[in-house]
């Protein structure tokens, strides 16, 4: 069992299926002198909040957290062979919808079935990679979106969920360690992203 979260960290290198990207980060995590500091103050906030967070479980959600920032900010790499591959699905789509040229019954039993899941699996590869799109519980993506900022916005997001509460110098400084050279973090960049956030609120009806 590991006795600090160092040790947390130098086991998980071990960890079979972890990209050269992860070694990366958890070398640079293992070797910053606040990573045992930042647990500790993150560990204490949820076990304040009433729940329970294994450092193993932790670090597998962070690291999670970097890869999806950078195929989120990576997506306009892939843009166009996504969307090709949409116009090839709504074409097949539109051959399965054209009656039998000799007036006998479709050729595929249920084509109209196969013909909306490829209208569906077309639309979704389309949002897929949107210049603009809205992603759950962090801030608007759009064409300018890096992959720090967006990473910045899912581990708030993230730590709030399990703590109840923004932390803000932990979130800075997960950051600084994910992304090498990318320098110092305020926190009132964070604060800047928490208002961007969007909030579902319920619509309250007036009475009549």
């Amino acid at each position: 069992m590991a006795k600090s979260f160092i040790d947390a960290l130098l086991c998980y290198v071990t960890t079979n299926g972890l990209s050269a990207r992860d070694r990366a980060h958890l070398h640079r995590w293992s070797n910053d002198y606040r990573a045992d500091e930042i647990w500790k103050a993150i560990d204490q906030a949820v076990l304040e909040h009433g729940l329970l967070l294994p450092p193993k479980v932790f670090i597998r959600e962070i690291l999670a957290i970097r890869g999806v920032a950078e195929a989120i900010a990576s997506r306009s790499k892939y843009r166009d062979i996504y969307r090709a591959y949409a116009n090839k699905m709504e074409d097949v789509a539109k051959i399965l919808r054209k009656p039998h040229p000799a007036g006998m019954p479709p050729t595929l039993p249920k084509c109209e079935v196969l013909a909306r899941m490829l209208d569906d699996a077309a639309k979704i590869y389309r949002t897929e990679v949107e210049p603009g799109r809205d992603v759950p519980g962090v801030v608007k993506v759009t064409r300018e979106s890096d992959t720090p900022a967006i990473f910045i916005s899912q581990v708030s997001s993230y730590l709030k969920g399990i703590t109840g509460r923004w932390l803000d110098n932990q979130t800075a400084v997960l950051t600084e360690i994910a992304f090498k050279n990318i320098g110092d973090v305020d926190s009132e960049r964070l604060k800047r992203l928490h208002r961007k956030v969007k909030r579902t609120r319920p619509v309250r009806k007036r009475a009549p």
